[in-house]
């Protein structure tokens, strides 16, 4: 082989060892640009105060907590009656009671703080599997409100409420469907690996065949 041969090959193999170092630099400055947006969305799901009282208000059936200066007492009752859609469910005197402003003030974080999960998670700003580990339990928390049962419930109102509705699975998928998205938070649980509810699952369908046939969603 010619020196100029052996010098040309050793240009091609130097230009692809180049190439496959800038590949593997750009696929790790990726990573590490996916693991600080994740980082970012935790420290806000964590430190956030209406996040803060969202994850109370469906990770417990009954709890006393900080709210800045004020001591809220979130009850199972304020709860479910939080999930009231104003326009179709009667409020009390036409108001929310009690704590049920401010937990609805913690459910809309929630619910706006996933839509934001799916679209980082769909544009594959953050690690799917990573954003499962953190997010999952809280997902599934919200969309069965698994520690709020009626039997726990001693208002005549949550009762009734519930009963109208059928379930309180369902009263949660038609909150969702009224103040959120509710196909954004189904694709979401599909995404994260939750289970959705049979009634969030029903009611996501209802609101499809509800849009005019010419608007279609945006994934």
């Amino acid at each position: 082989m010619s020196a100029g041969s052996f010098t040309s090959v050793l240009g091609v193999f130097g230009g692809m060892f180049l190439w496959c170092w800038s590949l593997y630099e750009w696929r790790d400055a990726q990573q590490w640009k996916r693991a600080t947006r994740l980082d970012d969305l935790i420290r806000e799901f964590d430190t956030t105060p209406l996040l803060q009282i969202g994850r109370v208000v469906i990770d417990w059936a009954f709890r006393t907590v900080d709210d800045g200066p004020t001591r809220r007492h979130i009850s199972n009752n304020d709860a479910i009656l939080a999930l009231r859609v104003y326009k179709s469910d009667p409020l009390t005197n036409g108001q929310y009671e009690g704590e049920q402003a401010r937990i609805r003030d913690g459910l809309d974080a929630l619910l706006t703080f996933f839509e934001r999960l799916h679209v980082a998670v769909s544009t594959r700003s953050v690690e799917i599997a990573h954003a499962r580990h953190f997010f999952r339990y809280w997902l599934w928390v919200l969309v069965t409100y698994k520690w709020h049962e009626v039997g726990n419930a001693d208002v005549d109102t949550v009762r009734e409420f519930v009963q109208k509705k059928g379930s309180v699975a369902a009263c949660v998928a038609d909150y969702i469907a009224e103040y959120g998205n509710i196909e954004t938070i189904v694709r979401l649980c599909q995404q994260l690996g939750v289970p959705p509810p049979n009634e969030l699952i029903e009611r996501a369908e209802r609101k499809r065949l509800e849009r005019p046939r010419w608007i279609e969603p945006v994934d």
